[in-house]
């Protein structure tokens, strides 16, 4: 069976990351990037497939710039047996409709008996390209090459929606206090503090 997994390259969540100065975007310079924690889900359930049927093809598939090499790579030392990488400059400013386009058109090509995805991308959290993708492809869902794509529809021209502003959320406010004093009175002032200012206790 030749099963195909369909990846994406998102910010390691482990790292802060920055917002534009125009708002509109994160900036990823010098974030590490990494492969969609959900898609290395999926790409751990092709290859228990693959073990349990004693033969099968797992096939990453992913979208985007030169650096989202990196995520196929290992994806491959993951265990998969091969990567495809759709890669053009008109594919620049997808939006999640496009990319399922994208993956489309090359699937449409392939002779594949299970398309796995993650169910979610942790960068936009979205989870439409999934299902975008089974209804472009016909197939039921659970939860670079010519492609013949016309330019209108993926890329920033096909993108119908504009963002217009990113916020950072509020700050979390409080602190550390060090509490003086020998233990007795360390314990004293714990349960002071949790019971008078946190209202906790």
């Amino acid at each position: 069976m030749n099963i195909f997994v369909c990846i994406k390259q998102v910010p390691d969540t482990a790292q802060p990351v920055k917002i534009s100065p125009d708002g509109t975007a994160l900036t990823i310079d010098g974030v590490e990037m990494v492969i969609n924690p959900y898609d290395e889900y999926a790409i751990e359930e092709a290859l228990r497939i693959k073990e349990k049927l004693g033969r099968g093809l797992v096939t990453l598939v992913t979208v985007g710039p030169a650096r989202c090499q990196k995520a196929l790579r290992s994806g491959l030392a993951l265990g998969a047996d091969e990567a495809v990488h759709l890669m053009d400059p008109v594919f620049e400013g997808s939006d999640q409709l496009g990319i399922a386009r994208i993956l489309a058109a090359f699937l449409k090509t392939q002779q594949y008996g299970l398309i796995l995805t993650g169910k979610q991308a942790v960068d936009d959290d979205t989870a439409m390209v999934p299902q975008a993708l089974a209804s472009l492809l016909g197939l039921p869902i659970l939860n670079a090459a010519q492609l013949g794509l016309d330019a209108a529809t993926v890329g920033a021209a096909g993108v119908k929606v504009k963002l217009r502003k990113l916020a950072y959320p509020e700050a979390k406010r409080g602190g550390t206090k060090m509490l003086q004093g020998d233990k007795a009175a360390q314990v004293g002032e714990a349960v002071r503090i949790l019971r008078e200012e946190l209202k906790i206790v």
